[in-house]
């Protein structure tokens, strides 16, 4: 006798079930897929709980997505990763954190670079002090590299949350990526975001070659704050430095030039 755990799922209902996770746009739809999983079977299925964990926090049904990787027996890396980003995302700091501290707990597993991205951008939120030095110390330990760093700053810039930015600085630093263009075009975008244009402005005047995307985030940081001469006159040295403008540029100057009729220039 065969024992059902052994043996793979069949691949069309494995793909049937996957189509309708990825269809579903209603939770109800979702612990409809769920129950119909658990009845074929499939419950053990990697794949389909990755997708339905995914699916259940995009929707912002947290509490089930978390109780399907609980109870799972092995949970993968990337299991774990899509719920440490989900929960960062419904603002439920302590338990992306708890999952976090499971992950690095198991020795069959190690996070990557998107496990520090969505863990940090967590630590934000939670307000021990303590969890995030121990949480960047890990990250020390364990190694990390500009694209773990770089991939932080936007999520953090978007949610204007400084503090995160400032500890992502306080790294890039420590491990030597400091100078490093598309670290201080991050930086550059995040302080602007957060008001902060003194420090954009000397983070951006630290940047030993500008490209059009550098030149982009201080425009749109100055065109945010209100200072539009500033704004007008970058773009005129983006214009001399023969750089071709992109529609990100238009997009950031469309604030400064709306209110005065001066679309026209934006052309």
């Amino acid at each position: 006798m065969i024992c059902r755990a052994a043996t793979a799922p069949p691949r069309k209902d494995r793909n049937l079930f996957v189509n309708l996770i990825n269809r579903s746009t209603a939770v109800a739809h979702l612990l409809q897929a769920h129950a119909q999983i658990i009845h074929t079977a499939l419950q053990d299925d990697i794949l389909l709980v990755t997708k339905l964990t995914s699916k259940l926090s995009d929707l912002g049904f947290i509490s089930h997505a978390s109780l399907l990787c609980s109870t799972f027996s092995k949970p993968d890396l990337f299991l774990y990763n899509v719920l440490i980003r989900g929960l960062a995302r419904n603002n439920s700091t302590h338990h992306a954190l708890s999952f976090y501290r499971r992950l690095i707990e198991d020795p069959g597993l190690k996070p990557d670079n998107f496990t520090y991205a969505f863990a940090i951008s967590a630590s934000s939120g939670f307000p021990s002090v303590k969890t995030g030095i121990l949480l960047h110390g890990h990250v020390i330990v364990n190694g990390v590299d500009l694209t773990t760093l770089t991939a932080v700053l936007p999520a953090a810039a978007e949610l204007q949350e400084l503090s995160v930015g400032m500890m992502v600085q306080c790294l890039s630093i420590k491990v030597g990526f400091c100078w490093h263009e598309y670290m201080l075009t991050g930086l550059v975008s995040l302080y602007s975001k957060c008001g902060d244009m003194s420090t954009a402005r000397l983070l951006f005047g630290q940047i030993r070659q500008r490209d059009l995307i550098s030149y982009n985030a201080m425009i749109s940081g100055f065109s945010c704050n209100h200072e539009t001469e500033s704004a007008v006159g970058l773009f005129n040295d983006l214009l001399v430095s023969g750089e071709r403008v992109s529609s990100s540029t238009v997009v950031g100057l469309i604030p400064v030039y709306s209110p005065f009729g001066h679309l026209d220039l934006t052309r």
